[in-house]
């Protein structure tokens, strides 16, 4: 079984189903998971959330969007991810994401950005196959597909139980 971590940004009723619909699809692809939105000010620790990445088999990271940027809360965490990496143990961890409008005038939503920043994690990333509805929210079927499709190849390529994590060197 895969542990999914799902870590976004944002409120609201398009993000908070969005959720819902990538933590359903991981549940149905038999993975335990665990759920942490980002503290919206700079200063609050990112201790709880840093504790899912390590414990997480594979995570999806939901960002809200603000005037055709991603949010400083997810900016944060991929920087600070980033520096700890070794500590944190993302290399080879699967990862995608979503972004989510956040405002009326938002403007374009950037997804490329999410992934451009994830790929200092040294991960392995899995991109979503789209389904994007009005205003480039993801649809519910779409949100529970990727949840469904980071669990499943996350259980694929998982360290099985009793054998020794290979350290990089």
């Amino acid at each position: 079984m895969a542990r999914v971590a799902i870590i976004f940004s944002g409120a609201g009723d398009i993000v908070e189903s969005t959720v819902a619909a990538v933590h359903a699809g991981a549940l149905a692809a038999g993975a335990d998971t665990r759920l942490r939105r980002l503290p919206e000010k700079d200063t609050a620790p990112l201790d709880e959330t840093l504790e899912a990445l390590v414990w997480a088999d594979g995570v999806v990271l939901g960002a809200a969007v603000r005037g055709g940027s991603v949010t400083e809360p997810v900016r944060r965490l991929v920087g600070t991810a980033a520096r700890l990496r070794t500590r944190v143990r993302l290399e080879g961890k699967v990862v995608s994401g979503f972004t989510v409008v956040d405002g009326s005038d938002a403007g374009p939503v950037h997804s490329p950005e999410l992934y451009q920043s994830l790929f200092s994690w040294g991960c392995l990333l899995v991109v979503s196959a789209g389904g994007a509805g009005k205003a480039d929210v993801p649809t519910p079927d779409a949100a529970e597909q990727l949840g469904r499709r980071v669990a499943e190849v996350a259980a694929s390529v998982r360290t099985p139980p009793g054998l020794p994590l290979r350290r990089a060197s």
